[in-house]
């Protein structure tokens, strides 16, 4: 009977003991799982992270790299626009006839050498302040262009300036003063076109404005008084 008892005995403590076991919980197992989690999580936030971050780094390198490109364009422009400081000759824009005659020391700026002459005529028949500007400008007169045809200054209007009552003296203020103007730029002879052709002269009241090259004597320059001389 003691036999029986010790091997009763012995079974009952081992089911006990395999209960406790089986309803008891890895704590190594479970903290292993949290870990993996905990680990897959941080390399999502440091990808949100760094996504937020490049962005503004590069923004910031286009903006430096435009500003770079945009200074340069700037330098380059002002190198390669040429000028020259050359008379422009005036009247002033009153009724009298003796109204005064001036000229006035102007720097002229343009993308090439050979643009200088038309950004010169256009500078004077574009300044409403004084008479035959006025007149011009009134009428929108444009400076077609200015060239040199075998020593000659050809300096070529648009058609509106058939438009103009000319009448002494702004026929004759035209043009001496455009004559004048080409004189600063060494030319002798002047020819006013009109739409690259020849004017009609008769249009002209006193047939002042001549269909042909003309010369200006260098004394005429002396008629203008130079303006805060």
């Amino acid at each position: 009977m003691k036999k029986y008892a010790i091997v009763n005995a012995f079974l009952i403590g081992s089911l006990f003991l395999y209960a406790c076991d089986d309803g008891t919980e890895n704590p190594q197992e479970g903290g292993t799982d949290n870990n993996l989690e905990e680990e897959q999580e941080l390399p999502e936030d440091d990808e949100e992270n760094n996504v937020d971050d490049e962005p503004t780094e590069l923004e910031g390198e286009g903006l430096t790299e435009e500003s770079d490109l945009d200074t340069k364009e700037a330098s380059s422009d002002e190198e390669e626009a040429v000028s020259e400081t050359v008379y422009l000759y005036y009247t002033e824009n009153i009724e009298e006839s003796d109204a005064q005659r001036y000229k006035e020391h102007t720097t002229i700026y343009a993308a090439a050498e050979d643009e200088l002459y038309w950004a010169a005529i256009h500078t004077w028949a574009s300044d409403p302040d004084h008479k035959v500007g006025d007149v011009l400008v009134s009428h929108e007169v444009e400076v077609d262009y200015v060239s040199e045809n075998d020593g000659v200054a050809e300096v070529s209007f648009s058609e509106e300036l058939y438009d103009i009552d000319f009448h002494l003296p702004l026929n004759d203020d035209f043009q001496q003063q455009v004559g004048l103007i080409m004189m600063d730029f060494g030319y002798e002879s002047t020819q006013i076109l009109v739409e690259g052709e020849e004017i009609d002269g008769p249009l002209f009241i006193g047939d002042q404005i001549s269909d042909r090259p003309f010369r200006l004597h260098e004394d005429r320059k002396e008629e203008y008084e130079e303006l805060n001389s």
